[in-house]
């Protein structure tokens, strides 16, 4: 400028469109990095713009501008003093105020941001107002003030701006902010991020620093979505199209992995009923149809959804920069209720790939780590990584130390790869290979031995045996008893989103279990099924006391030996969400069990009727041979006494099976000298012992071998014959 201009020049400034600002910016021909950021100010096109410049009015060296007008449909005011315009003008005292009323603040904050070629899209757009203040030299620092305030974003900052000979801008202050959207904010400090993050809001105090090529962010509490966030960040920006260098140190109390993941994707687009135009027949409007769609609704709105996003990545933003970024997480959950405790989380960021390097954390009372990269792909991601879970009976390692802690109750270790659009369809292409060791443990719940205990008391009829009883009997002893396992290995399969065990069978002295598990990776909800055989004994024991004790019943059944065999399984199944694990209730299923019981309820029955009625026809049986004995006996002592007696005599007849004499034998002197000899003469030995062993067996048979011989009747002689008379009395009837 002249030393000696002096004057004013006003006007109106008028740009319908974005090339006329290009064009009138070519005409003031400015240096080329100036012109590139006037150039921004074109996308507020149409200017509508009275403009007075003044030289040397206020001050000799003093150059004014003022500006009044409309920018994109919104009243701007701006007024720029600066005393030293024909010299170093940095070095001098200036004066900068800005007032900017804008209908679309968001589309303002698009063009001033670093990143300005890159607009964030989407979001809820209004207007807003803009405030800049600066005062002072602009060498040694302004001191600034800037407000931007809208229904979307809060922010002020109060600090210090200074500008250096090469026209690099640099600025330290504190920033309060208050917005909906993190993308929003990041764009404007010239970090890109991809469009999954829309929507996260962010707030609290920052500390900002920019030296015209490196920014630097901290915060010692700020909030991030639901997160309490502390940390730093550097952000160095690179010349000529290169690669920016992003390094983060951060640490937070919360986070979510599928939102992680998230802020790599693209946004979800809901897809509505109108945007699919298929042509779709009208139904009646019934009652019956009403329901229905009713119930179908309700069942797809309580079913398990997802927890990882659908929206298709984007890794377009990774382009621009180059970088790492350190994370601890107090809390980094996969599904409210589950999360990894104390995590640690270290990422490599470059273009087109970002690099989970390692993360560890404390998770279902083990350790785990794991490390995965996700590739740019034509169409979508490729994900290659590994996982390792290590569970310990000495509880989990802490974070950042050494690897994994033994994991001698269970050790989970897999691979898996996959390629998709979006997190989502990645978790159900992905295929992958590993084991589960189980060490030497007992779990409860599932024990074969409760199985038995429960069947045992329904055979003896001490417990139920049918219906909810029984199943609800079975649940009290599967909480009861444990099952110990031993050291097992088993395969773990990934494939159709599900996280797979193979089956396994364990057998003991008390029956058997086979189960096989599946984790469902995109619901986090398990299913684990079990089928649990316990034993019993092939045929139920005798219930009458001492039937099988009895002497000399041979042809009573013995009981049955302890052989125990295996019973029909009973199906225990754990399903629900994994992180309710440890509170899951098993559904069970008896229905083979119920009626096996019922048929070896039967047979044990059958066997008591069986060894009832042998016990019956035994005692009979030697009850008849005791009889027939008896009567041998009598007979031979008959024989004896007919030898013995004189001749012409009669013996007494031996006592009847009732201890009776006989009525029709002989009388006299005969009869009396028999009694004697048939009283001397007892049974054998052996019917002796016989008796005593039926007396012994409970019976009432009589134990004396015979019994003594009633008193033989006066036999009266005939009186003397006289001579005959007719219709004489005889004195015998």
């Amino acid at each position: 400028m002249p030393e000696k201009t002096r004057g004013s020049l006003r006007g109106v400034i008028e740009a319908p469109a974005p090339e006329a600002v290009t064009t009138l910016l070519g005409l003031l021909d400015l240096p080329e990095d100036i012109n590139a950021k006037a150039g921004r100010w074109s996308k507020l096109a149409p200017w509508r713009l009275a403009t007075t410049l003044s030289f040397g009015e206020r001050k000799p060296e003093a150059f004014d501008v003022s500006v009044d007008g409309m920018l994109r449909g919104g009243r701007t005011i701006a007024k720029a003093n600066i005393d030293g315009a024909r010299g170093d003008w940095r070095a001098a005292p200036a004066d900068f105020t800005a007032s900017i009323e804008t209908p679309d603040v968001d589309g303002f904050l698009d063009m001033i941001s670093a990143n300005g070629a890159l607009p964030v899209d989407g979001g809820e757009r209004g207007p807003g107002k803009v405030f800049v203040k600066a005062a002072g030299v602009a060498s040694a620092g302004l001191v600034a003030v800037a407000e931007i305030a809208s229904d979307n974003v809060n922010l002020e900052f109060n600090g210090r701006m200074s500008l250096s000979a090469g026209n690099a801008l640099a600025a330290k202050g504190d920033i309060r902010l208050d917005a909906k959207d993190l993308r929003r904010v990041l764009a404007l400090a010239g970090i890109p991020v991809a469009p999954g993050t829309a929507g996260t809001p962010v707030s609290g105090a920052i500390l900002a620093a920019h030296d015209g090529t490196r920014l630097t962010l901290a915060s010692q509490s700020a909030r991030i979505g639901s997160a309490t966030v502390s940390g730093v960040l550097n952000y160095t920006s690179a010349p000529d199209g290169q690669p920016a260098t992003v390094d983060v140190d951060l640490s937070a109390d919360q986070a979510s992995l599928p939102a992680l993941l998230a802020s790599i994707s693209a946004k979800s687009v809901p897809v509505t009923d109108a945007a699919i135009a298929l042509p779709v027949k009208p139904e009646p409007n019934t009652k019956r149809r009403q329901a229905q769609a009713q119930a179908a609704a309700e069942a797809a709105a309580s079913a398990p959804q997802s927890i990882w996003s659908a929206a298709a990545f984007d890794l377009a933003p990774l382009d621009r920069i180059n970088g790492q970024v350190k994370a601890s997480f107090r809390s980094l959950s996969l599904e409210p209720g589950l999360a990894m405790k104390d995590a640690r989380l270290d990422v490599a960021l470059s273009p087109g790939r970002l690099e989970v390097r390692r993360l560890e954390g404390a998770v279902l009372g083990g350790k785990a780590i794991s490390a995965f990269g996700i590739d740019r792909q034509p169409a979508g991601a490729a994900i290659t990584g590994s996982l390792k879970v290590n569970v310990s009976s000495k509880g989990s390692a802490e974070s950042g130390v050494d690897d994994a802690i033994e994991g001698d109750v269970a050790a989970l270790s897999i691979d898996f790869s996959g390629k998709a659009l979006s997190p989502q369809a990645m978790i159900g292409a992905m295929t992958g290979k590993g084991q589960l060791v189980i060490g030497d443990v007992t779990i409860s719940g599932v024990s074969p031995k409760a199985v038995s205990e429960v069947s045992d008391a329904a055979l003896l009829a001490k417990g139920p045996s049918s219906g909810a009883p029984l199943v609800e009997a079975l649940k009290v002893a599967l909480k009861e008893n444990a099952l110990k396992l031993g050291k097992v290995t088993v395969p773990v399969e990934i494939s159709d989103a599900s996280l797979k065990l193979a089956p396994v069978e364990i057998e003991m002295a008390e029956g058997r279990a086979r189960f096989d598990t599946v984790l469902d990776l995109q619901t986090l909800r398990i299913d684990s099924g079990w089928k649990i055989e316990g034993k019993s004994a092939a045929r139920a024991a005798p219930s009458v006391p001492g039937a099988a004790g009895l002497a000399g019943v041979a042809a009573v059944p013995k009981p049955v030996a302890a052989e125990r065999r295996f019973l029909p399984p009973v199906s225990v199944v754990y399903t629900g969400r994994l992180a309710d694990l440890a509170a899951m209730e098993p559904a069970i299923v008896a229905e083979e069990l119920e009626r096996e019981l019922a048929v070896r309820r039967m047979e044990r029955d059958v066997d008591e009727l069986e060894r009832i009625r042998a016990l019956d026809e035994q005692r009979a049986r030697k009850e008849r041979e005791r009889q027939e004995a008896l009567e041998a006996e009598r007979a031979r002592q008959l024989q004896l006494e007919k030898d013995a007696a004189p001749d012409g005599a009669t013996p007494a007849p031996a006592p009847g099976p009732e201890g009776k004499g006989n009525t029709t034998g002989a009388s006299g002197p005969d009869a009396a000298a028999a009694t004697p000899a048939a009283a001397g003469n007892p049974l054998p030995e052996a019917l002796e012992t016989d008796a005593a062993e039926n007396t012994a067996a409970g019976e009432t048979q009589s134990s004396q071998a015979r019994a003594p011989s009633r008193p033989q009747p006066t036999v009266k002689k005939k009186p003397p014959q006289k001579s005959w008379q007719p219709f004489q009395i005889s004195p015998y009837p």
